[in-house]
């Protein structure tokens, strides 16, 4: 029985990618959970100062700005459906009630128009 020297060439560290080496090909997948874009989101109508949070599904924070301008924009990775696809969003901010709501970003620019509903009930005598 004849042996023949095998040899093998780590290309890099991307997934997604079928490349030749020698008489044999290797193919990289993407996994589950890798992210397949970026996406950039414009909080529309948003008051000025709102605290922003995404979160991933099982709660690990993702992005976010504590005293956001009007209009704030923020991206993020995008994530294939079934694989942290689907997100969650807090609005935080005095005088205003608290809001949290999924969202499913796409890859690209998007446009959120927020509705923020003053607290008629907060009181801050400071």
């Amino acid at each position: 029985m004849k042996a023949f020297p095998l040899f093998v060439t780590v290309i890099g560290q991307d997934r997604g990618i079928m490349l030749p080496v020698g008489a044999m090909s290797v193919g990289m997948a993407r996994l589950p959970n890798d992210p397949i874009g970026q996406t950039q989101v414009t909080f529309s109508g948003i008051q000025a100062g709102t605290e922003i949070r995404v979160y991933l599904p099982d709660g690990t924070p993702l992005v976010g700005i504590e005293d956001c301008a009007a209009n704030q924009v923020l991206s993020w990775s995008v994530y294939a459906p079934g694989a942290n696809s689907t997100m969650y969003t807090t609005l935080l901010k005095r005088g205003y009630k608290w809001q949290r709501f999924n969202y499913t970003p796409v890859v690209g620019a998007q446009t959120l128009p927020i509705f923020q509903i003053v607290d008629l009930g907060y009181s801050n005598p400071v």
